[in-house]
């Protein structure tokens, strides 16, 4: 008598490999006979419909040139069935231009190989009917973006004939800089997926520095509004040296498509509506050039089960920015190019990219800047604010970072709650002075039957007005419950299992998290992207966040460190039990607002709402470091008492999300996992001081 497999994993393997066998298995079926894993099967199932889907993409595709697999209703039965034939003729007669050979077709366009009449050179032509004249502008806009970034396939010429467009392309030639076409009859374009079907698995550092030169190409195409809803192999062709974005005419304004555009196996789970698809697309493919192509493995990648050859370092952190860009909630997903190269760009021996790198115009910057000030002052209508720090912020940022998240959908950071500058924040003593530490303390336990806090306490650093912190709050020992439960809105599996955690010693935290004043003081230096002195240091690594700590204590002789994820957890929580501190949902005083904005970034500390232990912002503004370690197992074996995490591997947690992430990722409970040597500009830290300190 068989068992039949009881856990996620064995349920998967048995699925596939009664298909395998060739036994026609519905999902529906299998979900049928576990109902108790009905929502994780579904996902799981999904994810086979998808992988299954891109696998027979990269198999079946015989057209590498713009090759985009749309079946067009006017596409013959004929068409679909068989091979492309080599000496297949053009319908048209294109001006200038003899076409030579068919080199692929979608049901956009045809693509030609064609030779100029009177100088000769080798060109691509690609043809497209009328009826798809909306297709059009995104064509010419492109043209024009392509012309200022090296990481897109230039348009020489956009033409019009009686019943067709057409524009012309350089030919994609080699990986080697001007590599001629001697033999129009054999000649073939290179593909990444040429090179995945025909050599050997890149090297992580190589597939990271392709990724981050492709990833500047998707960036200019987004700041204009553009989305590629195509990126695969076959449509990333080498030119002239360098790996570029290919099969242009598939461009359309962001969260439009303009009939059955792309290719659905590299979309993700939702549909390409957002430029965010183009990064789970591009990601799928490095994956793919990692591995040679091993589709069916991609979530043993992921989870780090399988592990392809190479330098372990490299891998993990490439395999980091894969799993977040291809991460089954849209919220934990990258919300920018931009974002996702900064990621690539950390990893040791990446290939640099070639040619200038295209940020925003000035134009666009200018235009911007004109949107936000209005932005800003219908806010200070809305508010009553009377004070301009929204205006004035918004200006005052870098040129360079204009335009970072502008396809950017959510990001975290709670509208302020405004109050008149003369009223204390509340739930302080309006007794306590800025520069010494509050020694609030906080009620000791989440549960409703906790022991009550003790009377505040006087402040142990009262005689330190050189102390570097604002303010820090004394938190008591208590109890909680640590991760989140089953069924929480945007829950990731490794929150759990939900378990009860108590710390046994009081200690103080930060109010706010280290500006990059305090900084810069100790350190000397100041690393943010985003510069304002009131704004929390962000741009540190996980070494640079000890180094802090180590310094600050041998300056005053006290103990401070980062806090483990259970004193985060706690801190966070305030006593509540609820996906927030302030309940299931941000509510109006900290609302996740529209990101994507020129001057995006984090916010001056204490801008929004205390919690109820009155610590700020540990519902977004900057992912904050923690000291813990990363380990896949340990919240099913952690310690009850003072659980300090797993303290060895190069992976470090991160909490709280950030002005870049959607609102899940802020959740009491949600945690990822950050190589310590990343520097993000969205990342930063906040420090703890132990109380069992020796003052003499």
């Amino acid at each position: 008598m068989n068992v039949p497999p009881t856990t996620l994993e064995a349920i998967i393997q048995e699925t596939l490999r009664r298909r395998a066998g060739g036994e026609q298995l519905e999902d529906d079926v299998v979900i049928a006979a576990h109902p108790a894993l009905m929502p994780q099967l579904e996902m799981e199932l999904k994810k086979l419909r998808l992988i299954a889907g891109a696998r027979a993409e990269a198999g079946a595709a015989t057209a590498e040139f713009g090759d985009t697999v749309i079946h067009s209703q006017e596409m013959s039965q004929e068409d679909t069935d068989s091979p492309l034939a080599e000496d297949r003729r053009p319908r048209v007669e294109v001006p200038d231009y003899e076409l030579l050979k068919f080199l692929g077709r979608g049901g956009f366009g045809e693509v030609y190989l064609g030779r100029h009449r009177i100088h000769g050179e080798f060109s691509a032509v690609k043809i497209f009917a009328k009826r798809r004249a909306a297709e059009l502008d995104g064509v010419r806009a492109y043209k024009q973006r392509a012309q200022q970034n090296s990481n897109l396939v230039p348009i020489e010429h956009v033409g019009e004939l009686a019943e067709v467009y057409y524009y012309v392309m350089p030919l994609a030639d080699d990986v080697k800089p001007r590599s001629a076409v001697r033999a129009p009859e054999t000649y073939e374009p290179k593909s990444l997926k040429w090179c995945i079907d025909n050599l050997p698995p890149f090297a992580p550092e190589k597939v990271a520095g392709i990724g981050a030169e492709l990833l500047e190409g998707l960036e200019a195409l987004h700041e204009v509004g553009l989305t590629h809803s195509d990126v695969k192999p076959a449509n990333i062709m080498a030119f002239d040296g360098r790996w570029r974005l290919g099969d242009l005419g598939l461009m359309g304004p962001s969260g439009h498509l303009s009939g059955d555009r792309g290719t659905s196996s590299f979309w993700p789970p939702e549909g390409p509506n957002d430029p965010t698809a183009d990064l789970y697309a591009l990601a799928l493919s490095l994956y793919l050039l990692l591995s040679g192509g091993e589709l069916l493995r991609f979530q043993d990648f992921v989870a780090g089960r399988d592990v392809p050859e190479g330098d372990p370092e490299k891998l993990s952190l490439l395999r980091g920015v894969i799993a977040r860009a291809c991460h089954e909630e849209p919220g934990q997903r990258y919300l920018s190019a931009r974002a996702m190269r900064a990621d690539l760009e950390v990893i040791p021996g990446r290939t640099k990219s070639h040619g200038p790198k295209t940020h925003s115009t000035r134009r666009w910057l200018l235009g911007g800047l004109v949107a936000v000030v209005l932005l800003g002052a219908l806010a200070l209508l809305l508010n009553g604010r009377s004070d301009t720090d929204v205006a004035i912020d918004t200006l005052s940022s870098e040129s360079d970072t204009v335009g970072a998240e502008r396809d950017a959908q959510v990001t975290i950071g709670h509208q302020p709650t405004h109050r008149p500058t003369n009223q204390p924040v509340p739930g302080r003593s309006s007794e306590t002075k800025p520069g010494r530490l509050a020694g609030q303390e906080t009620p000791g336990n989440a549960s409703a039957d906790s022991a009550h806090s003790d009377s505040p306490s006087a402040d142990p650093f009262a005689d330190l007005p050189d102390d570097p912190f604002e303010s820090m709050v004394r938190i008591q020992p208590g109890e909680f419950w640590m991760g989140s439960p089953r069924g929480e809105t945007g829950r990731n599996e490794n929150e759990g299992p939900e378990h009860r955690v108590r710390l046994s010693r009081s200690f103080f935290i930060g109010q706010f998290e280290v500006t990059q004043r305090q900084y810069e003081q100790l350190m000397g230096e100041n690393p943010s992207a985003h510069r304002n002195p009131d704004s929390p240091v962000e741009n540190v690594s996980w070494h640079d966040a000890i180094d802090y700590c180590r310094r600050l204590s041998d300056r005053d002789g006290r103990r401070y460190r980062l806090p483990t994820e259970a004193e985060w957890e706690y801190v966070c929580r305030a006593g509540s039990t609820t996906a927030y501190a302030g309940g299931a949902e941000l509510t109006a005083g900290s609302t996740a607002v529209p990101g994507g904005l020129p001057g995006a970034g984090p916010a001056k500390v204490g801008t929004y709402a205390a919690n109820a232990w009155d610590v700020c912002d540990m519902h977004g503004n900057v992912w904050e470091w923690c000291q813990d370690g990363w380990d896949t197992e340990y919240y099913d074996d952690s310690p009850s008492l003072d659980p300090g995490g797993p303290d060895n591997g190069s992976l470090r947690m991160i909490r709280g999300g950030s002005w870049r992430d959607g609102a899940t990722a802020a959740r009491s409970a949600s945690r990822r996992k950050l190589h310590s040597n990343s520097r993000r500009d969205d990342v930063g830290f906040r420090v703890v001081c132990e109380e069992e300190l020796d003052h003499k």
